[in-house]
């Protein structure tokens, strides 16, 4: 809440992105200090930085070397998807 507070008494007025990676201090610093920004904007960014991540995986296991066909790649990215709902306790086909 601090930085938050600083920002406020420094006059900021809007905050245009907030960042943050787990953690609810930072949430409810934000929505404390800047009441007005609309939780459907905080569900964007959140949004996305799950997709983000799922894309850095992707480019993780892509990157280790060539491929015979695209088969060969569709099926890598398909065992990091199954790998990755196990990691975050989807259940496949949901």
């Amino acid at each position: 809440m601090q930085i938050f507070n600083e920002l406020k008494s420094r006059g900021v007025q809007e905050v245009g992105f907030i960042s943050k990676d787990g953690g609810l201090e930072l949430e409810e610093g934000a929505k404390a200090i800047f009441p007005e920004v609309p939780s459907a904007v905080r569900k964007i960014m959140y949004t996305t930085n799950a997709i983000e991540a799922v894309n850095s995986s992707f480019r993780k296991v892509t990157k280790r070397g060539a491929f015979s066909n695209d088969n060969s790649v569709f099926k890598l990215l398909y065992l990091r998807v199954v790998e990755l709902q196990k990691k975050m306790g989807i259940s496949p086909g949901r």
